[in-house]
């Protein structure tokens, strides 16, 4: 199955990459620099997976992560970073998955797409 992604990396060449990958698996991917301009897409059209940086220039990926679930709570979204001093970060994404989502059920990405 192939999928409706969405990438939001405010490193160019990162999210270029990305989408390159990506689109050589046959995804339909917009890619976007900033959480403003990926809460904008979201609210435009859904996505089956969501791919952002933990942290971004204008903001949190968490915040990201977190708008995305209340709109489209069945969307895969994988957070990515290239900081490892993220200790605080993934007891905020459990907190965030771990709240009841409407139709959302703890699924394995890499089998599903």
């Amino acid at each position: 199955m192939k999928a409706r992604v969405l990438v939001c990396e405010d490193d160019r060449v990162a999210r270029e990459l990305l989408v390159e990958i990506l689109q050589r698996d046959g995804h339909t991917v917009d890619a976007v620099a900033s959480g403003d301009e990926a809460l904008a897409r979201a609210g435009e059209r859904s996505y089956e997976l969501v791919i952002s940086d933990v942290r971004l220039g204008d903001g949190s990926g968490l915040d990201v992560l977190r708008e995305i679930k209340r709109e489209h709570a069945e969307a895969i979204v994988i957070m990515i970073t290239g900081n490892v001093q993220i200790d605080n970060t993934w007891d905020q994404v459990r907190q965030i998955l771990s709240r009841p989502q409407r139709n959302f059920a703890k699924t394995d990405c890499i089998q599903k797409y």
